[in-house]
């Protein structure tokens, strides 16, 4: 992911609107399909935890938060 969005910036620079639009797109795409890669191994690994350690991980993994503070189950973005 870092690969891709480090290519893409270097690019922007002389890239035109369409060019931009493709790039965009592709990095919400890849963004997306990692974010249902972590939710889906969060929903397999579930059934293998403790009451304790699936309250854990539904704070902090995609998907499986319910505490209803926003996707990542936290207030804000900046780092915990």
């Amino acid at each position: 992911m870092q690969g891709l969005h480090q290519t893409m910036f270097d690019a922007m620079d002389t890239a035109d609107w369409r060019e931009r639009r493709t790039m965009m797109n592709t990095m919400f795409e890849a963004r997306a399909q990692a974010w249902t890669t972590v939710h889906e191994a969060a929903e397999a690994l579930l059934p293998a935890l403790d009451a304790r350690q699936r309250d854990q991980a539904a704070a902090i993994l995609p998907g499986l938060t319910t505490s209803g503070r926003g996707m990542m189950g936290r207030r804000g973005m900046g780092p915990r």
